[in-house]
Parts: structure tokens; C-alpha cells; sequence
């Protein structure tokens, strides 16, 4: 019931539920509300016109009330109904006070009242408001009929036959908006969920990059030093205050990434563990934080990270006396210089690691310019350069998403053309006098240049120029047509005809991108509007009250189209910035998912206890002058690189081998690993592989070694484990993938297990020496 959906009034808040429909809905009720408030002033002129069986100021007062009414409920002050109600009493009213069938009065309202008949059929969908507007419709003829039994029966049957007519367009026009509104709903609603999926997915892949890097640059660089007794760290309050630095910062990732560690600088603390002195020279810390507000958090903490590496590298190798950061700032560009007056190199740069990896590929992922400049005996230089505009984010989907809203435009131009074209023929058939070949003409000249602009304008394309001069020039042709010319000839202007006009404005206000075209067709109308008047000044004066009645509700419906069109403008920037408020929710969160996910799987793999031996040395609980405590950290670096060599690349197989990694170590087994010339991708494959590996490494004794061959043959992926001792069968538990087949032999004092998929094998299973 219309009372039951009132509450829909208040404005919806974005991201609930069917908010864009629901908006959509105020949107259009406000436009209705706006125009039928501006259409009371006109009314009471008409009363103060003509002759009434009730004192004129009290229906001017009326009139005027309503006005101001509709005022406060746009102001959201007042229920939708206590606009509506007082309307349809004063259109009642209108009908029994007025004396004459001719009067202005009179006119007005059988021209204007049905589009406030209409009212409860544009508000609310279902039966009941279209069941309202009938009884309306039906109540306001026979009030016109029953009060005045001398008036011609015409005006009562134009009223109704008028009032179907409106009736039936705006249930054809509201529905069709609101199919419309639902139909674009769901397509934003499943881009934006593909988006997020790409967004998670490649947001996972970078927390996975940039952990390795920390790790890279932190724990692994650290570990790799204690090994090689590094002569930069003998200090053992050097070695306690870089390892505590290293945990500090393994254990700040998340916030790093996700953001909640605040708007630190690029700079903000960067030393070189107490190996060399750091000196600064340019921009203090404070101006930097000031500046790098400009730039993209992300590409802020992917310079702290390439400028701490590159530090780092020139403590731990460039044999350097000091390094030094300068920071200068232009308008537009940051630029950070990092140099070392250490033994420089011939700036070849091994790939995947050091420099290359935590320096200039983190700088090319984040669109930092990084310049190396290096020779024998002559120092490092390593330049960074970044933009101080702030990148517009989520470019992609705002196009997308703009493109989305102008197809809606697009489609709601059409909508409304073929509501007017058929209502225009509609009101022929059922009140139509004289000739009908003029309007019906005009109606489907109107209707093709709308089709025609549709199909222009299919996929995106601007509205063609060619089409925006011919709806320019067809304005005021159809405009002096039905006001001036001979479309209504026999009886006057015709109100209906009046409003194919409406449907080239409406093309030309929400299709194309600039506001030109609408404001020049507005001036043309008004100017065709003048015209006419001055032609019917002259020729037939007592038609002029005629005119009058037939332009006023074609201008309430222009206004009514320019305030739906401006409210839309505001609908889509508050919808924007709703969803760009959703997309950053959902990128933090997926950031936050990623980077845990990403030590998840690191702490799954074993770094807990290269962590651990770290804690160790910043507690003081270990020291390296402990030979053992150097072979550990020796052991602890080659397992973490060779879990971030795996690791680096995404395949399925490498997460299986990494995970048999970390399960040797934990059993004390030494794990060879030879699989770089074969790469799987199908994830089942990988699975029934690395399982498989994994059992060899349960079953294998503790203090045995392992060796892991993985390679294709002619498109067949072999897995060949060779190990100290004997391995029983029974322990290899998943062998019985359909498309594995797996073979078991003992030679001599080894053991050797054979694994070969093929997705074509119907059956698989263990097979022992006989029974191949």
C-alpha cells in the first residue's frame, strides 16, 4: 500500500540494500513535487482570470499553500502524502468553482491536472498508486460533469481520456526507469565484484612480493653477514640493535601494508645498523612527510623500502665510509639521491636479487623512476624520482563506471521518447479531432532522430554531431508546429502535441557530455514559444489563453527534466564517492587478508625459526663469537633463499616444495631440490606431486638425504625421489590419483620412487617392480 512504502522518502544511505533504486525513486518524486509546486503560482494567475463560484483569494490562498507545501516536503519535513491529498482537493476544488468551460481556469486544469492525476503512479510502484490515480481521474470527471451539467460533455471526456493517456505513460515510463535502474544496479554490482577480485588476487601477489623483499632485506641480508663474520657487525651492540631493527620490522608488515602504521616518510629513520654513518642533506623528515602527502601511501613505502635497501647494500658491500640521502622537491617530481664513496662496481646487477629485486623492481612496480650510476674505485649513486601529483586511483573503474551511467542516460532518453510518441498517438486515437496525419507525423519524425541517436550512440560513442544539429534544428519545428502551426489548427494548440517536444530536450540534455546542447535548445524553445505568441497575438488573440494552457505544462515538464537531470549529476557524484569509500574498505581489507595470508605461509614454510635465532641474537640470549651460532645463520640463510626462490614464482608446485622444505628441516633431513625445468600449472597435478613428496619426506629416516627430480618428457611430468635406505610402500599413501601412476624399487642401500601423470590415464595406483 502507498502508506506502507512512505517510508521509502527518507534519503536511502549508500551501499544499503537497493539504495540505487530507491534513490532513483526520490529523485523522480522530488522532480514531480518541484514542478507541481511551480505549477500553483500559475494556477492562482488563472483563478485571479476567471470567473469562480467561490472568492478568488481563497483559492489564490490555496493554491499558494499547496506551493509551499511541496516546498517542505522537498526539504524531506513533511510525508509525501500531505503534498499529494492537498493537490487532488484542490484540483477538485478547481473543478467546482470554476464558471465558465472556456475559462482559463478551466483550460488549465483539463490541460495540467491530469499530470497531477498521475502523481501516486510516479511515487510508488504496484496496483494501489495506479488504482489511486484512477479513482482520482474518475472523482475529478465527474465533479466536472455533475457540477456542470451545462458545459459541453468534451471537457469532462478530454479530462479523463487525457488523464488514461498520462496514466498509461508514466506506469510505461516509471516502470520502465526502474527495470532500467535495476538492470544497471546489477551490471555495477557484478563489475564491481570482478573487479574485486582482481584486485584481491592482485593484491595477494604483492603482499607476497614485497614480504619476500622484507625478508629479503632484513632477516636473509642479516643472517647472510653473521655468517660470513662480516667485519661491519664484530659490535655485539651492532649485531643486537640490527636484529632487533629486523624483527621491528618483520613485525610491522601488516601495518605497512595496510596502512596502519601511519604517514611515515621515506626517509623517517633510515640508518645503516650502526655499519657507517648516514648523513642527510636537502629536505628535513617534516618536509618530506609534507610533501609526500601528495603522492600515493604505496609509492611513499616503496621508497622507504628501496632507499633502506640500497643503504643496507652499500653497508654491507660497498666497503664505504658513509652513505648520504638528499631529498629535493619541484613542483612536481620528489627526487631521493642515495651515494656511497665505497669501491663502486661495474654496475651489472644479478637478477632476483639484492639491488634488482628490492630496489629497481620495487621501483618499476610503483612507477619510481630508479637511475644507477656506478664504476670501479668511484662510489654508488642510486637516483629515485617520483610524481607529487597524486594518481587517480581505481582509473579503470571509474571509466567503467561512467560509461555505465551514460548508457543509463542514453536508455532513459529513449524510454521517454517512445513514452510520449505512444502517448501522442494513444491521445489521437481516443480525443483526437481534424486531421491526425500532422501529429502522427511529427510523432514518429521525433521518434526516428531518437532511434537514430540510440543507435549512434551504441557502446559508448558520443553522440554524433550530425544528429545534435538535426534535434537542434526539429525543436522549434515541432515546437511552432503544434503551438503555431496547423497541428491543432480546428481547435486550438493541443497541450499532448505540445510535448514531442520534450523528448529531442531531453535527448539533447542528458546524452551528450557538455551543456551546450541543452542550453541552446532551450533558448530555441523559448524562442519558438515567443514566436508563436506573437503569431497568435496577431492573427487570433482570443487564442492566446489556449496557447497559454498548452505551454504551461509543456514548460513544467522541461523543468521538471532540467531538475531531474541536475539531481541525477548529484545522484552519481554521491554514488561515486559511495562506492570509491566501498572500493577503499574493500582494498584495505584485502590488503590486511593478503599480508597475513603472506607471513601465514612464510611461518608455514619455517621461517619461525629463523625468527627465532634472530630474537636470540637481539636479546643477547646467542652470539656470533659462537662458531655454531655462525653455521646456523649459515643454514638459516640458504633454507630462506631457497624457500624464496620457490616462492617467487606462483606456481602450485613450488607452494608443494616449499612445504617439503620446511618438513625435512623440521625431521632433520637434507632436501635436494632439482625442478627447475618443469613447470606445472594445473593445481590437481601439483596437489597428487607435492603430496607425494611430502610422504617421502615422512617416510624418509632422520639424518638421511632426499633428492627431489622433477622434469617434462615429451609432455609427461616425471617426479623421480632418490633416498638413503629403504622406503616401504605403505608409507607413500598418495599414490592412488587416477592420472598418477607411481613406481617403488630398492637399489641397494637407496631407494627409488617413480611418479609419472598423465591426465588421460583411466587408473592409477602404487605399482611395485612386478607388477611393472
Amino acid at each position: 500500500m502507498i502508506a506502507a512504502r512512505a517510508h521509502r522518502w527518507t534519503p536511502s544511505a549508500p551501499g544499503t540494500a537497493g539504495w540505487t533504486t530507491r534513490s532513483f525513486d526520490e529523485l523522480i518524486a522530488a522532480a514531480q513535487i518541484a514542478c507541481i509546486s511551480l505549477a500553483q503560482p500559475i494556477f492562482a494567475v488563472a483563478a485571479l482570470g476567471s470567473q469562480l463560484r467561490v472568492p478568488g483569494a481563497f483559492l489564490v490562498t490555496a493554491h499558494l499553500a499547496v506551493a509551499l507545501l511541496g516546498a517542505v516536503v522537498l526539504l524531506r519535513r513533511a510525508h509525501p502524502l500531505a503534498f499529494l491529498l492537498p493537490c487532488f482537493a484542490i484540483l477538485v476544488l478547481d473543478a467546482l468553482a470554476a464558471v465558465e468551460h472556456d475559462g482559463a481556469l478551466t483550460l488549465l486544469l483539463t490541460a495540467v491536472g491530469p499530470l497531477i492525476v498521475i502523481l501516486p503512479i510516479m511515487f510508488w510502484a504496484g496496483a494501489v498508486p495506479v488504482l489511486s490515480s484512477a479513482c482520482v481521474a474518475v472523482a475529478l470527471s465527474l465533479a466536472l460533469s455533475r457540477a456542470h451539467p451545462d458545459w459541453p460533455a468534451s471537457v469532462a471526456v478530454s479530462f479523463a481520456a487525457a488523464a488514461l493517456v498520462f496514466g498509461i505513460g508514466a506506469a510505461a515510463l516509471i516502470g520502465g526507469i526502474r527495470r532500467l535502474v535495476a538492470a544497471t544496479a546489477r551490471s555495477e554490482q557484478d563489475a564491481a565484484r570482478e573487479r574485486q577480485q582482481a584486485e584481491r588476487t592482485r593484491l595477494a601477489v604483492a603482499a607476497d612480493v614485497e614480504y619476500r623483499r622484507v625478508l629479503h632485506d632484513t632477516v636473509v641480508n642479516t643472517l647472510g653477514s653473521l655468517a660470513r663474520d662480516d667485519a661491519a657487525l664484530l659490535d655485539p651492540g651492532v649485531v643486537r640493535g640490527r636484529c632487533a631493527r629486523d624483527l621491528r620490522r618483520i613485525a610491522g608488515f601488516h601495518e605497512e601494508v595496510t596502512g596502519d602504521a601511519g604517514e611515515a616518510g621515506p626517509l623517517d629513520g633510515v640508518d645503516a645498523g650502526g655499519a657507517m654513518p648516514v648523513r642527510r642533506l636537502g629536505m628535513t623528515d617534516e618536509e618530506l612527510r609534507r610533501i609526500c602527502a601528495l603522492a600515493p601511501r604505496t609509492v611513499v613505502r616503496a621508497l622507504r623500502g628501496c632507499v633502506e635497501e640500497a643503504v643496507r647494500n652499500a653497508a654491507d658491500h660497498s666497503g664505504a665510509t658513509a652513505v648520504t640521502l638528499e631529498a629535493r622537491a619541484s613542483r612536481s617530481e620528489l627526487a631521493i639521491l642515495v651515494s656511497d664513496d665505497g669501491r663502486g662496481f661495474d654496475g651489472a646487477i644479478p637478477p632476483g636479487r639484492g639491488l634488482a629485486e628490492s630496489v629497481f623492481a620495487r621501483a618499476r612496480e610503483h612507477g619510481i623512476d630508479a637511475e644507477l650510476d656506478t664504476a670501479p674505485g668511484s662510489g654508488t649513486r642510486i637516483a629515485l624520482r617520483t610524481e607529487l601529483t597524486r594518481r587517480p586511483a581505481d582509473t579503470a573503474a571509474d571509466a567503467s563506471e561512467e560509461g555505465a551511467f551514460r548508457a543509463f542516460l542514453l536508455r532513459l532518453s529513449w524510454i521517454w521518447a517512445l513514452v510520449i510518441t505512444g502517448a501522442v498517438l494513444l491521445g489521437e486515437l481516443l480525443v483526437g479531432s481534424g486531421d491526425p496525419a500532422a501529429p502522427i507525423v511529427l510523432a514518429l519524425g521525433v521518434a526516428a532522430i531518437c532511434g537514430g541517436a540510440w543507435f549512434a550512440c551504441r557502446g559508448g560513442r558520443p553522440l554524433p554531431r550530425g544528429i545534435t544539429l538535426l534535434a537542434l534544428v526539429a525543436i522549434p519545428a515541432v515546437a511552432w508546429a503544434t503551438l503555431a502551426g496547423s497541428v491543432g489548427a480546428g481547435s486550438g494548440p493541443s497541450a499532448i502535441h505540445a510535448y514531442l517536444v520534450t523528448p529531442l530536450l531531453v535527448l539533447l540534455l542528458l546524452v551528450p557530455t557538455s551543456r551546450a546542447p541543452s542550453i541552446a535548445a532551450a533558448a530555441l524553445l523559448v524562442a519558438a514559444v515567443a514566436a508563436a505568441a506573437v503569431r497568435t497575438a496577431v492573427a487570433a488573440p482570443s487564442a492566446l489563453p489556449a496557447l497559454g494552457v498548452a505551454v504551461a505544462p509543456l514548460g513544467i515538464l522541461v523543468v521538471a527534466w532540467y531538475l531531474f537531470h541536475a539531481a541525477m549529476l548529484g545522484f552519481d557524484a554521491r554514488a561515486a564517492r559511495a562506492r570509491a569509500r566501498a572500493r577503499a574498505g574493500q582494498r584495505e581489507a584485502a590488503a590486511a587478508e593478503s599480508a597475513a595470508a603472506a607471513r601465514d605461509r612464510w611461518n608455514r614454510v619455517g621461517l619461525g625459526a629463523s625468527l627465532e635465532l634472530i630474537a636470540a641474537l637481539a636479546d643477547g640470549s646467542a652470539t656470533v663469537a659462537d662458531p655454531a651460532v655462525r653455521a646456523r645463520c649459515a643454514a638459516e640463510e640458504h633454507q630462506l633463499r631457497q624457500l624464496a626462490s620457490l616462492l617467487a614464482d606462483a606456481g602450485p608446485m613450488n607452494w608443494w616444495l616449499a612445504l617439503a622444505l620446511a618438513q625435512a628441516r623440521s625431521r632433520g633431513l637434507r632436501l635436494a631440490l632439482r625442478t627447475e625445468s618443469a613447470r606445472i600449472a594445473d593445481p590437481r597435478e601439483a596437489e597428487a606431486l607435492g603430496r607425494l613428496v611430502l610422504d617421502c619426506v615422512a617416510a624418509a629416516r632422520a639424518g638421511t638425504e632426499l633428492v627431489v627430480n622433477l622434469f617434462a618428457d615429451a609432455g609427461v611430468t616425471r617426479l623421480i625421489v632418490v633416498g638413503d635406505g629403504p622406503t616401504p610402500p605403505e608409507a607413500i599413501r598418495h599414490g592412488s590419483e587416477a592420472a598418477l601412476r607411481v613406481a617403488h624399487r630398492e637399489l641397494g642401500e637407496q631407494s627409488l620412487l617413480e611418479a609419472t601423470w598423465r591426465s588421460d590415464y583411466a587408473a592409477g595406483g602404487i605399482s611395485t617392480p612386478s607388477s611393472r
